[in-house]
C-alpha cells in the first residue's frame, strides 16, 4: 500500500535510501528487460498484431520499450507540481539526462518504438 507524501520530509530523505531506491528501481528494470513478448506490429486498423508479431525482450504488451516508458515516467513527474527535487542537478547530471535521452529517441527510432519525449 502507497502512502501520499503531503510534503517534503524534513529532513529530506537520507542518501543511503536513495540509493536504495535507485537499486531497486534499476533491479526492477533489469528484471522487466529480460522478459519476451509479443511486440506489437503496427496496422492500418490500429488492432493488436497477430501471433505473427515478433518476439521482442524488453517491450510491455503495449509494444512500448520499458525503458522509454520509465523515461517518460520520470519525466512527466518531474514535470508536475507534486514532485520536487530534492537538490539541483549538477551539470554532470543534466549532461547525462540529455544524451540518455538522445539515446532513446535513436533507440526508439531504431525500433520503431514511439519517441520520447524531450526530458526537462
Amino acid at each position: 500500500m502507497f502512502v501520499q507524501l503531503r510534503f517534503v520530509p524534513q529532513p529530506p530523505f537520507d542518501e543511503e535510501l536513495q540509493k536504495e531506491c535507485r537499486a531497486r528501481l534499476l533491479a526492477s528494470l533489469a528484471d522487466l528487460l529480460t522478459h519476451t513478448v509479443n511486440k506489437k506490429a503496427p496496422s492500418a486498423n490500429s488492432e493488436p498484431a497477430s501471433t505473427a508479431a515478433s518476439r521482442q525482450p524488453g517491450y510491455a504488451l503495449d509494444g512500448d520499450l520499458w525503458l522509454v516508458k520509465v523515461w517518460k515516467t520520470y519525466a512527466e513527474l518531474e514535470g508536475t507540481k507534486h514532485v520536487s527535487l530534492a537538490r539541483e542537478p549538477s551539470d554532470v547530471e543534466v549532461e547525462l539526462r540529455t544524451k540518455v535521452n538522445a539515446a532513446l529517441v535513436t533507440l526508439s527510432q531504431v525500433s520503431s518504438a514511439p519517441c520520447v519525449p524531450n526530458c526537462p
